[in-house]
């Protein structure tokens, strides 16, 4: 099951705007880790960018997926 604390933390802490998804797997399935963002409230901006914009921002890429 996802535990919770650290996204929210995380979220708190420094934002949205500074967290990559990463999936761990494949010790964890994506679902798993998905999860983590659902349980959080992640929800349209906010999951659009932590899922796949903030990876493409760091990358210097902004096409969509």
């Amino acid at each position: 099951a996802p535990s919770a604390g650290p996204l929210e933390y995380a979220l708190a802490t420094i934002g949205p705007g500074r967290i990559v998804y990463g999936s761990d797997w494949p010790v964890r399935d994506f679902a798993t880790q998905l999860g983590k963002l659902d349980g959080a409230g992640v929800t349209g901006a906010a999951r659009d960018a932590i899922t796949a914009g903030n990876l493409r921002t760091l990358m210097g890429q902004r096409w969509p997926c």
